[in-house]
């Protein structure tokens, strides 16, 4: 075999090699979907626990030489400000501060201390059940806060559980001189995936539960503050 002939073979022999190693253009195919998802949002994104607001319809100058027996209109409500149906309670406390702004328990009037009872501070609450009526606040006594029975739905409202303060005719002279705040705190939770079982007592959790699927409650209630109390 000559020069020529091997180096023809050898060509060959190469290109051969080379077809099989390379690569094939097959016709291929792909897809990729993304589905965005967001969690549910306030009205306040730097505020972990933003989502409720009380809404009250009250005035600062009315309250401001309250005497024994004076009932001062105070109507509160809670607004639901979050993206996400809401299981709704509100809690009160009475604080005593004397004359300075400090908070106090206890007063020294003539030589005699006495200590200052909450109860002479008499809230008068309205749209309240014990049988967990729908649009309605039931008490829970373990707790002392009052849930609201129903869902309620982004940018909507509770029925109002608040009507009026008044400082009770009971209350004498050592109760002069002394200021005192009516803190009302509104707390919420999602109505979904029984969130209210960690959040609500045995009292309360076959109302919340029944309450779970049904459909957001509309308030038969005015929202405050409207000006009409």
């Amino acid at each position: 075999m000559n020069k020529k002939k091997i180096a023809a073979i050898l060509i060959t022999g190469a290109l051969a090699i080379s077809i099989i190693g390379g690569t094939f253009a097959w016709f291929t195919a792909s897809d990729s979907v993304t589905n965005p998802f967001s969690t549910g949002t306030t009205d306040d994104s730097n505020n972990p626990n933003s989502g409720v607001k009380v809404q009250e319809e009250f005035k600062l100058e009315d309250a401001k030489t309250i005497t024994p027996g004076t009932e001062i209109n105070k109507d509160v409500q809670a607004k639901n400000t979050s993206s996400y149906d809401e299981f709704i309670r509100v809690d009160f406390k009475i604080v005593w501060k004397d004359k300075d702004g400090k908070e106090v328990t206890k007063v020294t009037v003539g030589g005699t201390e006495y200590t200052l009872d909450n109860k002479l501070v008499e809230l008068k609450t309205k749209n309240i059940s014990t049988d967990g009526t729908q649009g309605t606040w039931v008490l829970d006594s373990t707790d002392g806060k009052y849930y609201y029975i129903g869902k309620v739905a982004t940018e909507s409202y509770t029925n109002t559980l608040l009507d009026s303060v008044k400082l009770s005719p009971l209350a004498g002279n050592e109760y002069k001189n002394l200021k005192f705040d009516v803190v009302v705190t509104a707390e919420a939770i999602q109505s979904s995936n029984g969130a209210y079982k960690d959040w609500a007592s045995d009292n309360i959790k076959t109302y919340l539960g029944s309450e779970e699927a049904k459909a957001a409650f509309a308030p038969t209630d005015v929202a405050e503050p409207n000006g009409s109390n």
